[in-house]
């Protein structure tokens, strides 16, 4: 018993000390066969679909368009296997080509959040409010830094009020509600949208290449600090009926 006591002490304190190792990861996906899955949604007399050309730095992108008057178009890839909440995000990008009309309502990427109650919508800035202007014809690299890029939390009726014009960074250390934090969320897609943001021309875009960068804990210091804490478990069990 005290073998076992100091073993799943040990392997607490080693777990507590390695706590903050944490690794790299990155998701990639150019629309090509596997990777992600993907799927596309769009209202009526809006399309969001595959196509061959024109492409970034593939073979493969996404083609978003919206005639005068509808809503949205969008891609969204699937990241559930990733397992990553929105504290882990470090950093995404995707290339976008602005075939014709204007980049008043340029896609912009969200990130579905599952809530306590709901699912709540992050949602990054239109880029041309950010500055970033698309010429026509020309791939641009549209990048979200969770320090600077403005978002905004949409569909959230719970928690705090809904936050605009915050960073991911500044939202991420926000309290949910008792106990939680934004930063713990799971976060299982990320969408790339093109919607009329008051541009009552017919727009159409293609999106290539998005990668999302995050740091997630590392999993042997998870499965160190599991061990550990199960054989304090143990111990505390045969002590009370010992």
């Amino acid at each position: 018993m005290r073998k076992l006591l100091l073993i799943s002490t040990a392997a607490v304190a080693l777990a507590g000390a390695a706590g903050n190792d944490s690794y790299a990861e990155t998701i990639t996906e150019n629309f090509e066969a596997g990777g992600p899955a993907f799927s596309f949604s769009a209202s009526i007399g809006a399309a969001a679909g595959i196509a061959s050309s024109p492409t970034y730095n593939s073979t493969k992108s996404v083609h978003l368009s919206i005639p005068s008057g509808m809503l949205a178009a969008s891609v969204s890839v699937d990241v559930s296997s990733h397992g990553l909440t929105l504290g882990d995000l470090t950093s995404a990008d995707y290339w976008v080509y602005l075939a014709s009309g204007k980049d008043i309502n340029a896609p912009y990427i969200y990130f579905p959040v599952k809530t306590p109650h709901s699912t709540a919508y992050v949602v990054m800035f239109n880029p041309p409010d950010m500055g970033i202007n698309l010429a026509s014809s020309t791939w641009t690299d549209i990048t979200v830094n969770p320090d600077t890029t403005p978002f905004h939390v949409a569909n959230d009726t719970t928690g705090i009020p809904n936050p605009n014009d915050v960073t991911l960074a500044e939202l991420s250390a926000m309290s949910y509600s008792a106990g939680t934090t934004w930063g713990s969320l799971p976060i299982n897609l990320a969408a790339i949208e093109v919607g009329q943001e008051g541009d009552a021309l017919s727009s159409e875009y293609y999106v290539d290449d998005l990668t999302i960068d995050a740091t997630v804990p590392e999993p042997a210091s998870m499965a160190l600090l599991g061990v550990g804490l199960l054989g304090l478990g143990f111990i505390r069990q045969r002590r009370r009926y010992a």
